[in-house]
């Protein structure tokens, strides 16, 4: 009698549990983009995040921040998702410039970097804190970041309808560029910062830009960008150029400039700069969508653009498209 008395106390105590909504310790190991096998404690309740907050943004997971890169602060599609985030979580600085003793003070269970500072990353071990580098380097991997911080905060559903929305459209787009013979398939180029800065094969934007049906004339290069000469450019000749958000040039440089005149890009007109936003995020899915509506209007002009990248906001973020930067000003 009293051992079956305890069993059913403790079924009563577990039950309690689950209905309160209590999340039971759960480890999460991880091989991360430095090749470093971490383990953290989920679900995690005190995160800094210094990248993939637009992956965040997709979970609807603030509560499970402390704190996040100073440059979140200004992100259309952070602000647009979530005003009042400044009142809700830490400034944690930025990559280059940490404030360790800050960072410390917010007592995180998980720090997301990138791999711009290992220096970091090896003190924040050594306090024995999980510290795990995300860099996403292709669609896939950036629908293994939302799964891996679904299974982290607690968002398993969350990540799958945001993985499923982002597989979604980009079959769509294969749909319609699948078929084409090399001979009618565009020939891209992604410049970053400068002109002579590309988007190499292992460049997540680059990629974007093949799951649009384009080929990236810089593909011969095994890294993630470059820096190569003008000349090289010339002779790679594309005829559609895009130029990343936050470089200091606009497209009318490219099309009016004169050691660039000669691309087919440039007199085509071809030329488009993309928006400040994030290809470590869900956003590179309408991205794809809007690369290869420009390569190919004629498969695509029965497509409403906007409507479907409106739809796939609203059902990701919760917001309609017209609440961010547009990717056609």
């Amino acid at each position: 009698m009293i051992n079956e008395a305890i069993r059913a106390a403790v079924v009563v105590v577990l039950l309690a549990f689950q209905l309160a909504g209590v999340a039971w310790a759960d480890p999460v190991t991880v091989t991360d983009k430095s090749g470093r096998t971490v383990t953290v404690e989920a679900p995690v309740r005190r995160a800094i995040l210094f990248e993939t907050y637009e992956v965040t943004s997709a979970l609807g997971a603030w509560d499970r921040g402390v704190g996040i890169s100073r440059y979140a602060f200004d992100n259309d599609l952070v602000k647009a998702g979530r005003p009042g985030l400044r009142a809700e979580v830490a400034d944690g600085g930025a990559m280059a410039d940490v404030n360790v003793e800050h960072l410390l003070a917010l007592n995180p269970d998980l720090v997301v970097v990138w791999s711009l500072n290992p220096g970091l990353v090896s003190f924040l071990e050594g306090k024995g804190i999980p510290v795990i580098v995300c860099n996403p380097e292709s669609p896939q991997e950036v629908m293994d970041a939302l799964r891996l911080q679904g299974r982290l905060f607690d968002r398993r559903a969350e990540a799958e309808r945001a993985a499923g929305a982002i597989r979604a459209m980009l079959d769509k787009v294969a749909a319609r560029t699948r078929d084409m013979v090399p001979a009618d398939r565009r020939h891209g180029l992604w410049m970053l910062g400068k002109p002579t800065v590309v988007g190499a094969r292992n460049s997540v934007a680059a990629r974007i830009m093949v799951a649009a049906g384009i080929d990236n004339v810089a593909g011969d290069i095994p890294e993630s960008w470059a820096e190569v000469p003008v000349e090289r450019i010339l002779a790679w000749n594309p005829d559609i150029v895009f130029i990343w958000g936050w470089a200091r040039f606009e497209a009318g440089d490219i099309v009016s400039g004169g050691q660039w005149q000669n691309l087919t890009a440039a007199r085509r007109g071809t030329v488009w700069k993309t928006p400040r936003w994030s290809t470590w995020s869900p956003r590179l899915a309408p991205m794809a969508l809007w690369m290869a509506s420009k390569a190919y209007p004629d498969r695509f002009r029965d497509v409403d653009v906007r409507g479907e990248i409106d739809s796939f906001f609203r059902a990701v973020y919760g917001i309609p498209y017209d609440r961010v930067s547009p990717l056609d000003p």
